[in-house]
C-alpha cells in the first residue's frame, strides 16, 4: 500500500510534463508528493517508525485502501488548477503602476529592517550554542529574545510587524523586477534580502521549516518567471543564489545533525523521516483522530482570534493532542491537519472550495498576457500546495493579515486606479 502513492504521483508528474512540455509550477507540484511519498516507502522498508514524528510503530503499522486513495486524490484535486497556467505560452506579464510596486517593495524592506532589528543581536549566538537545547526551550514556550526586542519598539512598528509573512512575496517581485524592470541591483538585492525576513527569525527557534519553504517558494517563483529570464538574469541570479544556497545547506546540515545526529536513525535518518512522514502519519490521523474532536482555528484563524480569543499554538496542540490521544503536532501534510480538525466532510469540502477559488480567478490556459496581480494570488495560493507536503501553512491569524495584504495588493496590480 505504501508504494501507491508515490507511483500516482509519479505518473501524475509524467503525465503534467507531457502535458505542457516543460517543468511548470504544476509538474513541480506533483513531483515533491512523488518524492515525500518515495521518502514514505523508504521509511517503511528501513524500518524507520515511531520516531522522528512518525506515529506508526512497526507493530501498528496500518495502511488502507480507502486513506490511501482519499490522500492521493485530495491532493491531485489541489494540484490540477495550477495546471491550467501555461507559462509558456504567456508572452508578457503587466503591471498596473510601478508607482504602487516601490511603494510595497518600500513597505516590505520596513518589515526587513524591523526584523533585522530584532534579531541581530542573538542571531550569531544562537548559532553558535546548543542548538538542542535553544530548540527545547522553543518547545517549552520560552519567547526568545528578538520577540523581547519587537515589544520594546513603538507600538506602530510591532502592529506593522504583524505583516511580517508577507516578505515572502518580495521572491516574485525580485523575479519580476530583474525580468520586467530597469531596476538597480542594489533596488533587486534588498528585495531578496527583504524576502529572507522569516528565515532569518527561524534561526531564533533553530527551526528548518521556514529554510525548506522559502527554497520551495524560490524555485516556484523561478518557474513563474523561467521564459522571460535572459543571459543577464541568469547571471545576476547566480550571483545571489550560489552564495545563498551554500548558506542554507550548511545551516540545514547543522541542525539536521545536531538535532538527529545521536538518534538511532542518524541525521540521514531523521531526515529521511522529517520529509516522508506525511503520509503515514494522514493513514495515521484517518485511522485514529477522534471524530467527535472538532476544531476550526487553523481553518478559520482570524475568526476565531477575534470572536472566541483562540489561536493555533502549543497549548491548543498539547490540548488537541490529550483529546486525540496522540501527539499531533507532527508532518501530515496540509489535508491532514484538515482531516485531524473538522473530519472527513469538512476536509473534502475545503479543498473543493478551494479547487473552484484558483479554477475561478486564475489565469486561463490560453490566456496570453496575465498581470503580476494574477500571479500574486497564485503564488500566495500555491504556498498551500507546495508547503503543504508539510502541514497547512496559513494556520495563525498572522497569515490571514498576510493573505488579506496579498489580495488587496494583487487587485492593485492588476487594476489600474484613476485617481481624480
Amino acid at each position: 500500500m505504501v508504494y501507491i502513492p508515490f507511483l500516482w504521483f509519479l505518473f501524475l508528474t509524467i503525465w503534467l510534463w507531457n502535458k505542457h512540455k516543460r517543468i511548470d509550477i504544476c509538474v513541480y507540484m506533483s513531483a515533491l508528493y512523488a518524492f515525500v511519498s518515495f521518502c514514505a516507502v523508504l521509511i517503511v522498508e528501513l524500518n524507520l517508525l515511531g520516531a522522528g514524528g512518525v506515529l506508526f510503530e512497526k507493530e501498528t503499522l496500518k495502511l488502507n485502501l480507502l486513506p490511501t486513495l482519499l490522500y492521493c486524490l485530495l491532493l491531485t484535486i489541489s494540484i490540477l488548477p495550477f495546471s491550467r497556467i501555461y507559462m509558456s505560452r504567456i508572452e508578457t506579464i503587466t503591471l498596473s503602476s510601478i508607482r504602487l510596486f516601490d511603494y510595497f517593495a518600500a513597505f516590505l524592506f520596513l518589515l526587513a529592517l524591523i526584523n533585522l532589528y530584532s534579531v541581530f543581536d542573538s542571531t550569531f549566538g544562537v548559532l553558535r550554542g546548543d542548538f538542542q537545547e535553544i530548540r527545547a526551550s522553543h518547545n517549552a514556550g520560552e519567547e526568545f529574545m528578538a520577540f523581547q526586542k519587537i515589544k520594546s519598539l513603538p507600538s506602530v512598528l510591532g502592529y506593522i510587524y504583524y505583516f511580517r509573512f508577507t516578505t515572502l512575496m518580495a521572491l516574485p517581485m525580485y523575479f519580476y523586477s530583474i525580468c520586467f524592470l530597469n531596476k538597480s541591483t542594489l533596488y533587486n538585492i534588498l528585495l531578496l534580502f527583504a524576502s529572507l525576513t522569516i528565515p532569518l527569525l527561524a534561526i531564533q527557534t533553530v527551526d528548518r521549516t521556514e529554510f525548506v519553504f522559502y527554497a520551495q517558494m524560490f524555485l516556484f517563483s523561478f518557474l513563474l518567471f523561467k521564459k522571460f529570464m535572459g543571459r543577464s538574469q541568469y547571471k545576476q541570479l547566480k550571483l545571489v543564489l550560489i552564495p545563498l544556497a551554500f548558506m542554507f545547506i550548511v545551516y540545514i546540515a547543522m541542525v539536521t545533525i545536531a538535532r538527529f545526529g545521536e538518534k538511532d536513525s542518524g541525521a540521514w535518518g531523521g531526515a529521511l523521516q522529517y520529509a516522508g512522514q506525511g503520509y503515514l502519519n494522514f493513514c495515521y490521523f484517518y485511522e485514529n483522530a477522534n471524530p467527535n474532536i472538532q476544531y476550526t482555528d487553523r481553518m478559520f484563524p482570524m475568526y476565531n482570534h477575534i470572536v472566541n480569543g483562540i489561536d493555533s499554538n502549543p497549548e491548543l496542540r498539547d490540548e488537541k493532542s490529550m483529546y486525540h490521544g496522540f501527539f499531533i503536532s507532527v508532518f501530515a501534510t496540509f489535508i491532514g491537519d484538515f482531516l485531524l480538525d473538522v473530519g472527513l466532510v469538512g476536509t473534502i469540502v475545503w479543498v473543493v472550495a478551494f479547487f473552484i477559488l484558483c479554477v475561478t480567478f486564475f489565469p486561463r490556459s490560453n490566456d496570453m498576457v496575465v498581470s503580476l496581480g494574477q500571479l500574486f494570488f497564485v503564488f500566495i495560493m500555491g504556498g498551500i500546495p507546495v508547503f503543504g507536503v508539510f502541514y497547512y501553512r496559513y494556520f495563525h491569524f498572522y497569515y490571514t493579515i498576510t493573505l488579506i495584504a496579498v489580495v488587496i495588493a494583487s487587485l492593485c496590480f492588476h487594476y489600474k486606479f484613476k485617481y481624480k
